[in-house]
């Protein structure tokens, strides 16, 4: 039977690494101070607004409120291959290339404008991504295609598949972009801190591979 291994191998590193944040702990404990970790100072700075700084692509599904005025809401509405919506009493309005905190200060104008005496609040909503994603064959618990709503690395992305056959082969794991391959990451280097330039972010397309 085949079982996922990911598990037991965080947990060693996570072992490893316990010591450390202990020494840590006591010193801050002696001085006085709680320093943020690095780490998450630089997440905090990178990681985008999920629900409001996504940039907008074909065929993604948007929902869209209008507070107090229900009559202008677009409830599950995919985007057209032109990249255009359609608000009832409103008509057409681009969405593609935009996120959705301005396509709802646009859509909030467009209302005060021609509809409303004042500015209303609007929520754009992403229900679905469609327009870019990456995938992952092979030795892995969740296989398939994944949407890539933020900036994700090799590393995350197997970890969000769930772990890893039994015989999978976590040394020489390819990542394929424009059908040829693109870097060919070491899992199990990758936990030890090993090569860090492999580790890179996703694009549009690209196909993790797992050989067993």
């Amino acid at each position: 039977m085949r079982t996922a291994i990911l598990p037991a191998i965080l947990a060693v590193a996570a072992l490893t690494a316990y010591p450390v944040l202990g020494q840590k702990k006591d010193k801050q404990a002696k001085s006085g101070k709680v320093d943020t970790p690095a780490v998450a100072q630089d997440n905090k700075a990178i990681t985008p607004d999920v629900t409001q700084d996504f940039v907008i692509g074909a065929e993604d599904v948007l929902s869209i409120s209008v507070y107090d005025q229900p009559q202008f809401a677009v409830t599950g509405q995919a985007v057209r291959p032109d990249g255009i919506i359609t608000i009832p009493l409103v008509g057409e309005v681009k969405a593609m290339g935009k996120t959705p905190r301005d396509l709802g200060a646009e859509i909030s104008k467009i209302l005060a404008e021609k509809y409303l005496r004042n500015t209303p609040q609007v929520m754009v909503r992403v229900d679905g991504v469609k327009s870019r994603y990456y995938s992952i064959n092979g030795g892995v618990n969740r296989p398939g295609q994944n949407p890539l709503l933020v900036p994700t690395t090799i590393m995350q992305a197997l970890v969000n598949a769930g772990g890893f056959h039994e015989f999978a082969n976590t040394k020489k794991i390819n990542l394929l972009r424009d059908g040829k391959v693109f870097v060919v990451f070491n899992f199990n280097d990758a936990i030890k801190g090993k090569h860090p330039e492999k580790n890179v972010y996703l694009k549009h397309g690209d196909l993790i591979i797992v050989k067993e």
